[in-house]
């Protein structure tokens, strides 16, 4: 994992002296880079089997954290998706939720964000503009919304699950390309329950050392009520619908299917439910073993950023890909130099802005 975790280096990317070959055109092309393409290409159990992991720890410790991680098991997912998740640990969240980091860098952008039916659009439609000097058709993108309004735009990325988006492609024989998706179901309950229920595990009733973080293996066909349990917090003193308790405790569970309440009330027998709310949502891609990984342009200036996904799902390597569209139109428009922050030679005609953005261009090494 030394090769991924270079990502996390800002000159990893950005360096004058820079020979990984970012921005990079494709996501095979990045893969190659972090050493990860060979591990794509083969299942995890497959990859872990070779390296003489034993069968044992395979099921019981690896599996148990591609499922808890990626909903998805160790013979099905591919090696890169298994190693990144035995990397996980300490997983840092902001307080009142990770929208606010997204929610926050479009108000400081100053960009204008369209919302509602303004904002959804339903079909990107490709378009040749009028002929430059040099003779050369402009490809330019005209972008329509639910509330039938529509513009021209010079570059479009994309940057929505593909599959889910229900936007139309038109006037290109290109396409997005699509994979399926893992549908996760997470259930959150309150309980008065200190611990899980020790007979649902199949513990004595008095038993007191039920753990309070749980994952699940897929053990000789058998199938769990849960892929994973974790309690997250504890609520002291609270007050709901009229009645007091000293300590109540959040926990969360991941499931394939929703998990019935009198699953629930299982689980949690040694206790009180106080409250759920179930979320079910495509949260991943069904990250199988692979030869095949898209390109970041799909056609002319039409950009997806969430080609990066059939890789791997994490908020670093979509800031990675995001991060490398945008050097690509950079590139495109400006040159390599302006992306690696070399000193470059700049026309007369060349807007002053272009040459000092926030750690881009010629002046920023």
């Amino acid at each position: 994992m030394k090769s991924f975790q270079r990502i996390y280096s800002p000159r990893f990317l950005h360096d004058p002296s820079s020979d990984t070959g970012y921005p990079w055109p494709s996501v095979a092309a990045l893969a190659e880079q972090i050493e990860a393409r060979e591990l794509v290409s083969q299942s995890a159990q497959t990859y872990f089997a070779y390296h003489k992991v034993s069968e044992v720890c395979i099921d019981e410790l690896f599996n148990a954290a591609t499922r808890a991680n990626y909903a998805q098991d160790i013979q099905n997912i591919h090696a890169f998706a298994g190693l990144v998740s035995m990397a996980a640990n300490g997983p840092n969240g902001v307080e009142g939720g990770n929208a606010q980091i997204f929610e926050h860098m479009l108000r400081r952008s100053n960009a204008t964000v369209y919302r509602g039916a303004s904002g959804e659009v339903t079909g990107i439609m490709k378009i040749q503009s009028e002929t430059t000097e040099q003779d050369t058709p402009v490809t330019q993108w005209r972008i329509g919304t639910r509330d039938g309004h529509s513009d021209v735009y010079d570059v479009v990325l994309i940057a929505a699950p593909w599959h889910s988006s229900d936007i139309t492609l038109l006037n290109t024989e290109k396409s997005v390309p699509g994979f399926r998706y893992q549908r996760v179901h997470v259930t959150l309950v309150v309980t008065d329950a200190p611990q899980p229920n020790p007979v649902y595990f199949g513990f004595d009733r008095t038993f007191d050392r039920v753990p309070r973080t749980i994952v699940t293996t897929h053990l000789d066909g058998d199938n769990p009520d849960f892929l994973s349990l974790s309690y997250q917090r504890r609520l002291k003193h609270t007050k709901y619908h009229g009645q007091t308790w000293d300590a109540l405790y959040v926990v969360k569970l991941f499931s394939w299917a929703p998990i019935p309440s009198k699953t629930i009330n299982k689980i949690f027998g040694n206790g009180k439910v106080v409250w759920t709310h179930e979320k079910s949502w495509s949260a991943f891609p069904k990250l199988t073993p692979t030869d095949r990984l898209g390109q970041f342009e799909v056609d002319t200036n039409l950009y997806n950023v969430n080609a990066m996904e059939r890789l791997v799902s994490t908020m670093e390597t979509s800031t990675l890909a995001a991060k490398n569209v945008v050097g690509l139109v950079l590139q495109k428009w400006l040159g390599s130099y302006f992306v690696h922050g070399v000193r470059c030679k700049w026309s007369s005609r060349t807007p002053d802005i272009a040459t000092a953005w926030d750690s881009w261009g010629c002046h920023s090494s």
